[in-house]
């Protein structure tokens, strides 16, 4: 659960519990093959959760998209409160009635520029923004609102044999990482292969805005409070919390490149 203001915001990608197999499936009288087969599925989801999180670890330690971020608050923040779209913002709005639509020109085309450059579904709120996941298979139809802007698309005929050593994999990293070039991001956007990282970034950045908003002026002590949270929440060491958070400093600077644990190999 997130909040925007004082509104609850419901935000699948915060569940960081791993999914378990309802005990009522065994009213359905599977097999064992069956019910390993739904395991697999629920196990992928948990990973695939995972590593959404981590897109948006690294999205929210990223200048470049806070400050394309902040333009398109701007421009939401400039509309009349009631012609204002509701959240989420997505590509397809939920407009109020009789809402101009000039004024919503400069908004409507700055958050479509948003969602495509970074690949998002739409913004639950401004500190949550929701990421593509991979589509296997692709039902969405060409030219559809929710059709991703970018990514890369590999058709796979039924009688291609695939090796767990095929080149495959690594033209895809390479086509990632040509289509981060033609966006002017940073290279370590392609693969995201510390998501890891920045899945426990993101959700260090949510506990510290969620503990810090119940409060209008910081007390004393609260930033060793939100550190000692975040070892229960984290399950990390105290260390481990604090290395985090200059991690965390030292991205939103425009140092990515000089932490150590997030350089990218090539």
């Amino acid at each position: 659960m997130g909040f925007r203001g004082t509104v609850p915001i419901a935000f699948p990608l915060l569940v960081t519990s791993r999914t378990e197999l309802s005990p009522l499936a065994g009213a359905f009288d599977w097999s064992p093959t069956q019910l390993a087969a739904v395991r697999g599925l629920l196990e992928r989801g948990d990973e695939t959760r995972r590593r959404l999180r981590g897109v948006i670890g690294w999205l929210l330690t990223e200048p470049t998209f806070m400050a394309q971020v902040a333009e398109v608050r701007h421009l939401f923040e400039t509309l009349p409160s009631a012609h204002r779209p509701r959240f989420p913002l997505g590509r397809v709005l939920a407009v109020p009635n009789h809402t101009p639509e000039a004024s919503l020109g400069a908004f409507n085309s700055a958050l479509a520029r948003l969602l495509d450059r970074w690949g998002l579904t739409q913004l639950a709120s401004w500190e949550l923004p929701a990421p593509q996941g991979p589509l296997l298979p692709d039902y969405l139809p060409a030219g559809a609102p929710a059709r991703p802007a970018h990514g890369v698309w590999v058709y796979v005929p039924v009688h291609y044999p695939l090796r767990s050593d095929d080149e495959l994999q690594q033209r895809v990293v390479d086509y990632q990482r040509q289509q981060v070039a033609a966006l002017g991001i940073d290279p370590s956007f392609a693969g995201n292969t510390h998501h890891e990282t920045y899945d426990r970034a993101f959700r260090l950045l949510h506990l510290e805005r969620a503990m810090r908003s119940r409060f209008p002026t910081a007390p004393v002590g609260l930033v060793g409070r939100i550190e000692t949270a975040a070892t229960e929440v984290l399950g990390l060491s105290i260390e481990r919390v604090q290395r985090l958070r200059k991690v965390i400093s030292a991205c939103r600077r425009g140092n990515r490149a000089s932490v150590k644990e997030l350089r990218v190999a090539h």
